[in-house]
């Protein structure tokens, strides 16, 4: 190989290189947003992410994981982690604003990350 071969070489390998800092640096925020929204943590107006007609009504598991946008698996693992639940006759239900509460303590009080599996 000559010299200017290794020089073009090099040159391909750094932009190669700042490429991939500037989408790993796209995707951890991407992340990091993804967190903020799930936790309410640096949004104006959390009641944003449910609609007003449900802001105030207990929800399904079902409607609680398409609120968060996270499966029904997530939900049941979260309520292993304390996630609050109200019971419902046989069954059990969650106020959307505990949730989000317990959210944000667990944000804030935990670990830093989360282990949500996002629905695609």
């Amino acid at each position: 190989m000559t010299a200017e071969q290794v020089q073009k070489m090099s040159m391909i390998f750094r932009q190669v290189r700042d490429a991939l800092k500037h989408l790993i640096d796209a995707i951890a925020q991407l992340a990091e947003d993804a967190l903020n929204v799930f936790s309410g943590v640096g949004t104006a107006n959390t009641s944003k992410l449910l609609p007003t007609s449900q802001r105030n009504e207990l929800l399904t598991k079902k409607e609680l994981a398409e609120c968060w946008k996270v499966s029904e698996r997530t939900i049941s693992n979260l309520q292993t982690e304390g996630l609050p639940t109200v019971p419902f006759g046989t069954s059990i239900r969650f106020d959307y604003e505990e949730c989000l509460t317990w959210a944000k303590d667990r944000r804030i009080k935990g670990r830093g990350k989360t282990k949500l599996r996002v629905v695609s």
